[in-house]
């Protein structure tokens, strides 16, 4: 959550919207809740229908290490826009777990989308990354 309060107290006066994993408990959303957030309609319906049916435009999205954000640069050909994605693994698993496969895919990702897809390290990394995403896309609104 952490993370998170990071997001929504520095968002420049833009939405910040919240889609949980299709599995998660309900009770995830009070914890959200606690910030200035929307929350996605039909939390249980996976990101890739949201990606299927929806055009999105001007948009962060962040994550810990969703794959499903990937779908939309790899598998739909019809996004509008190179929205960048941020993967906060690093910082979330530090010292919890091995993340070398984690690693190994979202490199990867990243240097076929070089620009637009960000793997922070520190705390400060991500809110030096995030501060200059938000700053991009409120000059664009």
């Amino acid at each position: 959550m952490e993370m998170f309060r990071i997001v929504a107290n520095n968002c420049l006066n833009n939405e910040v919207m919240v889609k949980l994993h299709p599995r998660s408990p309900d009770d995830f959303v009070e914890d959200y809740k606690i910030s200035e957030c929307s929350m996605a309609k039909n939390l249980k319906v996976p990101w890739e229908v949201f990606m299927d049916n929806c055009s999105f435009k001007n948009n962060i999205w962040i994550t810990v290490s969703s794959t499903a954000l990937c779908t939309y640069k790899t598998a739909f050909c019809n996004h509008l826009e190179d929205i960048p994605m941020v993967f906060l693994y690093k910082i979330v698993y530090k010292d919890k777990m091995d993340f070398r496969e984690d690693d190994e895919f979202f490199e990867k990702f990243q240097s076929r989308y070089p620009g637009s897809v960000f793997l922070p390290k520190t705390v400060e990394e991500f809110q030096e990354i995030y501060a200059k995403l938000v700053t991009k896309m409120s000059q664009r609104q």
